[in-house]
C-alpha cells in the first residue's frame, strides 16, 4: 500500500449530529476528544461532541453511532432488536437541560441575537421551561413561537399569555 492510500484510510470527516452535513474538520481513527465545541457551517450550530476508539482492528469491521430520542432506547429493548442490542459496547443518556441551564440557554441565545434589552418575564420563561421539560429543540420551538405571539400582539415583553398561546399552538400542529 502506498503512503496516500494509508492515509485516506486513516482519516474521516466529522459529520453534524444535528443536520448530518459534513463539518470542516477531519480526524484520525485514533483521535480521542472529550468535549470538543463542534461547529457546523451548514446550520451554524455549535454542539458538544466526544469521539473515543475509533480505530478498527480486523475483527471489527464497522463502528456505528447510534443517536436518538429516549424512544430509541425503548425501540432497542424490543425482542427483534436484541441482536443489535447485545452488540452496543457503550450507551449514554443525554438528560434534559436543568431550568437553570434552560435559563441561561434562552438568555445565551437572545445574546447571540444580539438582544440587550428584557424579551421574557421571568413567569413566561418559566412557563417554556416546564413546557419543553428541558429539550433544547423544543424550548427554541415555544420561544420562536412566543415571540411571532408578542409580535402580532404587540408586546413589548412577553408574557405568560403569549406563552400559552404558543404551547397550545405547537401541540396542535
Amino acid at each position: 500500500m502506498k503512503f496516500k492510500e494509508v492515509y485516506e484510510i486513516e482519516i474521516q470527516w466529522v459529520y453534524c449530529p444535528i443536520c448530518k452535513n459534513k463539518t470542516r474538520i477531519k480526524i484520525r481513527f485514533d483521535t480521542e476528544m472529550k468535549k470538543f465545541p463542534l461547529f457546523c457551517p451548514k446550520c451554524k450550530q455549535e454542539t458538544l461532541i466526544n469521539v473515543e476508539n475509533l480505530h478498527m482492528d480486523s475483527r471489527d469491521r464497522a463502528v456505528i453511532l447510534l443517536a436518538g430520542l429516549p424512544s430509541l432506547n425503548n425501540s432497542l429493548r424490543l425482542g427483534i432488536h436484541e441482536p443489535l442490542r447485545q452488540r452496543i459496547v457503550m450507551n449514554y443518556n443525554l438528560d434534559g437541560m436543568t431550568k437553570e441551564e434552560g435559563r441561561a440557554y434562552i438568555h445565551a441565545k437572545l445574546k447571540g441575537a444580539g438582544c440587550t434589552q428584557t424579551v421574557f418575564e421571568d413567569a413566561a420563561i418559566e412557563a417554556v421551561l416546564n413546557a419543553a421539560d428541558g429539550t433544547p429543540r423544543i424550548i427554541n420551538k415555544l420561544c420562536n413561537a412566543s415571540l411571532l405571539i408578542g409580535n402580532s400582539s404587540n408586546l413589548n415583553i412577553i408574557n405568560t399569555d403569549a406563552v400559552m398561546q404558543a404551547i397550545n399552538d405547537c401541540e396542535l400542529g
